[in-house]
């Protein structure tokens, strides 16, 4: 039995439908971020620091602090198909100001990753 022209087509569009039903999500590739970034010995914030995220694929993300010392990372969507579940995403973080050691750090979220962020508050470097 030969088939039509029109059959792989369908066979195509079923099994997507059956993939974006079962465990395709739109997700976090890479969390957003954010944090103030200050002098452990005054206190006073850091204007300037290199924040740079790299996530578990070695794709990375970078921002600056401000003149308050604040720095976001607003993070990547993505659509994945997903195993059902929970999900983990990884990300370390690497933070360089000139006149201050470096400052490096990772975050880990478990859980649906729909939502998630990773925010820290306020991370103390430490002068040379």
């Amino acid at each position: 039995m030969r088939m039509s022209k029109s059959q792989p087509l369908l066979l195509v569009m079923v099994l997507l439908i059956f993939i974006v039903t079962n465990g395709c999500k739109v997700i976090w590739r890479e969390l957003p971020a954010s944090g103030r970034i200050v002098d452990s010995r005054s206190h006073k914030p850091v204007m300037g620091a290199t924040i740079t995220q790299i996530d578990s694929n070695l794709v990375t993300n970078q921002t600056a602090s401000d003149a308050n010392g604040r720095f976001k990372l607003p993070g990547k969507r993505g659509v994945m198909v997903l195993p059902y579940g929970n999900n983990v995403v990884y990300a370390n973080y690497r933070i360089e100001a000139t006149g201050y050691q470096l400052f490096t750090t990772n975050r880990a979220v478990y859980g649906p990753v729909t939502d998630d962020r990773h925010d820290f508050g306020e991370l103390q470097l430490s002068p040379k």
